[in-house]
């Protein structure tokens, strides 16, 4: 992840350690909220399309976002209001703890 503003800045790796879902390779593209969007996912939702599975077709892994955020960002659910974070804004749907 990066800084959405200024020199877009490194802040961190990604790398969810889900067990039950495999890592994800030659991605089109992801999307991330922070919007409660069903039970599963009522801190948010993070999908990420998967080109590549031993086996199989292409697909997409969802993860909940409280599991990508970890201990490293702030889970915003304020959905709509837009707000900057303390120190500038770092990524969507979250800041940097």
């Amino acid at each position: 992840m990066y800084e959405r503003s200024g020199e877009n800045r490194y802040v961190l790796t990604l790398d969810p350690k889900g067990g039950r879902i495999d890592d994800v390779s030659d991605t089109d593209g992801l999307e991330v909220t922070s919007c409660p969007t069903s039970q599963p996912f009522a801190e948010g939702v993070f999908v990420v399309q998967d080109g590549e599975n031993a086996g199989g077709n292409q697909n997409f892994k969802l993860y909940a976002w409280e599991d990508i955020a970890g201990t490293s960002l702030l889970i915003d659910t304020t959905c709509g209001v837009v707000r900057p974070a303390p120190g500038g804004s770092r990524v969507i749907g979250a800041t940097q703890r």
